[in-house]
């Protein structure tokens, strides 16, 4: 029983009777990076994001209870002047209102830049980082289904390429950049 021979020979033993591709050899492709960074970084955010919301939501209760009751307490308990202005609302305004306005703004920008800025920022540097690595992976598996396999070196190469590269250096290979095509007038 005679196999056809393969139309691509191999660059180092130039005979293609054990040249097959590498997919049919089943030498491993380049593996797809994993995101569970990303989903583990999502979590993060929707808890922090929650967390935050909690707070803010807790805060204006407070101050709202803290408002009623101070309001409440300055009306019973005021003695009132001809206008009533002082008795009754300077001590409302200096006893519950003006600190808790105060303390918003403190609230609001370090809480929220702690609690919902910084897993943003990781998210982005973290999803970026995928993306190269993805993009690169992709690459490298379109360069691997190109590839050929000569059982004959324990090599792989490229078709039209002079260069094999041994079978234990066959990631680096796939990662690595190359320009496929030579780009006129520079190639030849």
């Amino acid at each position: 029983m005679s196999s056809q021979p393969s139309p691509t020979t191999c660059p180092h033993c130039s005979q293609s009777d054990k040249v097959q591709s590498a997919s049919s050899a089943q030498i491993s492709a380049p593996i797809k990076p994993s995101d569970t960074p990303l989903t583990f970084i999502k979590i993060i955010r929707w808890i922090f994001g929650g967390a935050f919301g909690l707070v803010i939501s807790t805060f204006c209760v407070f101050t709202l209870g803290v408002l009623l009751l101070g309001g409440c307490s300055t009306i019973a308990s005021a003695q009132y002047d001809n206008t009533g202005i002082t008795t009754l609302f300077l001590p409302l305004l200096g006893t519950s209102l003006l600190p808790m306005l105060c303390i918003i703004p403190i609230v609001l920008i370090f809480g929220g830049g702690f609690t919902i800025g910084l897993p943003w920022l990781i998210y982005r540097y973290v999803n970026n980082n995928y993306k190269q690595r993805f993009s690169s992976w992709q690459r490298a598996l379109h360069k691997y289904n190109l590839l050929y396999y000569c059982a004959r070196c324990a090599g792989v190469f490229l078709k039209d390429q002079n260069r094999i590269v041994p079978i234990e250096q066959m990631q680096s290979f796939l990662y690595e950049i190359q320009i496929s095509e030579p780009i006129w007038p520079y190639g030849g």
